[in-house]
């Protein structure tokens, strides 16, 4: 899933506009920051 998401995603965001390719890279780092926390909180 990691790979998908910056090494895919990163791939497909070149051809998007430049305004859905931050959203989406800022989602991109908000999933990952939060997959990184949720093993600390349980």
């Amino acid at each position: 899933i990691l790979y998908v998401l910056f090494v895919e995603l990163s791939k497909s965001l070149d051809r998007q506009p430049e305004g859905v390719a931050a959203t989406v890279g800022r989602l991109r780092l908000l999933l990952i920051a939060t997959w990184g926390v949720y093993p600390m909180v349980i």
